[in-house]
């Protein structure tokens, strides 16, 4: 059998996408993957990734549409849906999905959201390589896929890696990972390779720094398509042969992977181009997508009035607020929080964890052992309102009592903004960026 060469071109830089323009290559011979990663319930870009989508359909006969994970968690209008998540699954739906992987997120609606997600989008490929799953999700995902290229003999083999470790526990029943060592790196996709006409590709939930071993370790390796991590790289990675993509979150940029193939004889290396697609306004929004995008948007649950009678009425929307737990906690409790996200491991790319704390200070001494103090006072139990994936995936050592309440802290808020009259200080149109890092969330 012939082997396959291909030419893998790096993803180009924040570009938007000239609909206007013409393949460069020969259509017939070219595989374009669209990806996306940790979108995390954005609607706002799904109307022009539609667009794009279908410009690219129009032009090639090869296209596939693949997500790398954490689709789920992020915006009120997916998670506190009747049905929660079902915006996102009639959208991937909609778009025709190819293939798709899990991120850490997708299982905080808990395992029978993500079946019927699944159940959702029947002509998509879910796949995951590393987790042996629940009874629950059986028969849901596949170790490995195969995807022939029509009117070749060459097939996309596409396997499916997931970091696991953040997602709440509880929500975990039955399920098993593991993060893949060096030589599972080494041998992973030749375990999975059908042929030497496979064009091979991993939907990665692992991290931009287990990526990078990844390519170190698996040369076999052709595209890995990236996430969990929120990293951006403009132009991709492209190192011993494999191509790395990263394209950050939120869907405001997808990735477009272009790879040119011949299996004439003798195999000759064809042009090449690829570029990275910023989702702006130059993109025109797809009109039947975007009414879809307007009916779960325009849900009235989220577009509060707060105010007394014959007080002044102000108009508040309750946008990504999706933090959603109170927990009770001794001043212990709530250092030893701080400093463990902290101590949180790091690479090249991210950065410490911050925890951002109203009320009071805090401050670190870092080294050997680092410790902390802050204005937090001895024998008081304090009411904390946090995010459930902050308080979910820390064990708090329960020094002072502390439990958490069930409260959502959407709830609270908007309760608490109906007792006032007027908001006293309505924040700016555009907050300021604190810091600028990435971190897995």
């Amino acid at each position: 059998m012939i082997p396959l060469r291909i030419v893998l071109a790096s993803l180009a830089c924040l570009c938007p996408f000239s609909l206007a323009q013409e393949p460069k290559s020969d259509p017939d011979k070219t595989l374009i993957i669209i990806s996306t990663s940790d979108i995390h319930g954005n609607l706002d870009n799904f109307p022009r990734l539609a667009t794009l989508v279908k410009q690219y359909r129009a032009k090639y006969p090869h296209v596939l549409l693949v997500d790398s994970g954490d689709y789920f968690i992020g915006n009120p209008y997916v998670d506190d849906c009747e049905k929660r998540g079902e915006p996102l699954t009639i959208l991937m739906n909609k778009l025709g999905y190819d293939v798709v992987t899990i991120g850490n997120h997708d299982l905080d609606y808990g395992q029978e959201a993500l079946r019927d997600h699944i159940k959702g989008m029947p002509s998509t490929k879910f796949v995951i390589t590393n987790a042996s799953l629940s009874p629950t999700l059986e028969n849901c995902f596949s170790p490995y896929v195969s995807i022939p290229i029509k009117g070749t003999s060459i097939s996309v083999g596409v396997i499916g890696l997931a970091d696991l470790q953040t997602t709440d526990v509880r929500r975990m029943a039955g399920i098993s990972w593991t993060l893949p060592d060096e030589e599972h790196y080494k041998g992973t996709t030749d375990r999975f390779r059908l042929h030497h006409n496979t064009i091979n590709v991993i939907l990665s939930h692992l991290g931009y720094g287990n990526d990078l071993k990844m390519m170190k370790y698996s040369p076999n390796i052709d595209v890995i398509l990236g996430g969990h991590t929120h990293v951006m790289l403009p132009s991709g990675h492209l190192r011993t042969g494999t191509l790395l993509s990263h394209t950050g979150h939120s869907l405001s940029h997808v990735g477009v992977t272009e790879i040119i193939f011949s299996t004439e004889k003798p195999v000759s290396v064809l042009s090449k181009s690829t570029r990275a697609v910023s989702l702006n306004e130059e993109i025109p929004n797809d009109p039947e997508v975007k009414e879809i995008v307007r009916r779960f948007s325009g849900n009235p649950l989220f577009n509060q009035q707060v105010g007394v009678a014959g007080e002044e009425i102000t108009h508040v929307t309750i946008g990504t607020l999706f933090c959603k737990a109170i927990q009770q906690a001794s001043h212990s409790d709530i250092e030893q929080l701080i400093l463990s996200k902290f101590m949180s491991p790091t690479d090249d790319e991210g950065g410490i964890l911050e925890v951002y704390c109203s009320g009071f200070s805090y401050q670190i001494m870092d080294g050997v052992t680092p410790s902390i103090t802050s204005t937090l006072k001895n024998g008081v139990i304090y009411t904390v309102a946090m995010g459930d994936y902050l308080c979910s995936n820390f064990i708090f050592p329960q020094r002072g009592n502390g439990k958490p309440t069930g409260i959502d802290v959407r709830k609270a808020l908007i309760d608490y903004l109906k007792q006032i009259k007027k908001l006293l200080n309505p924040p700016p149109s555009k907050l300021p960026i604190i810091r600028d890092t990435t971190f897995a969330l």
